[in-house]
């Protein structure tokens, strides 16, 4: 059987299928089509305070089951012991950002360690931060009175030039 028979034959029994498909799902369950996801947040087990650092005791996970599509924008925010609350949160108020983030490991003002390196070269500076960052955070940095470097941050007061 030549190649283009072969298409010609998958092309209609797709077309095929495509419609005994669509002829038939008015007949099922709604409930069958619909797909259950399992969404866990982070949910304030007691009243925060602006500039307050979380504890272990102070939030919980919670599962809530979604029967229906995603919403837009799903927030997947992990909060962990140690991030800053940003704005005043209500016992059972969920944490998302900007309301929790995560605490800077690179504050700005305060000296820095960058590193750059290209296979066997390494060049290390010693500069300022210009902006505060968690790690993984952009920082941008200055070095000696007119030069900026910008990079990213791998541990405390440590910055990976880019």
């Amino acid at each position: 059987m030549p190649a283009s028979s072969r298409h010609l034959l998958l092309f209609v029994a797709t077309v095929v299928a495509g419609l005994i498909a669509t002829l038939l799902a008015p007949l099922l369950p709604s409930r069958a089509l619909a797909a259950q996801t399992v969404w866990t947040r982070a949910v304030a087990t007691r009243a925060l305070a602006r500039g307050d650092t979380l504890r272990e005791q102070d939030f919980t996970f919670a599962d809530t089951t979604l029967t229906q599509r995603l919403p837009y924008g799903l927030d997947t925010t992990s909060p962990a012991e140690g991030w800053l609350v940003q704005r005043a949160v209500q016992a059972g108020e969920w944490l998302r950002r900007p309301t929790v983030i995560p605490a800077p490991a690179v504050t700005a003002g305060r000296p820095v360690h960058a590193l750059w390196h290209d296979g066997t070269v390494r060049v290390a500076v010693a500069g300022v931060a210009l902006n505060s960052a968690p790690v993984g955070g952009r920082v941008a940095i200055r070095v000696g009175r007119a030069r900026r470097l910008d990079g990213v941050v791998v541990a405390p007061d440590s910055v990976r030039l880019r």
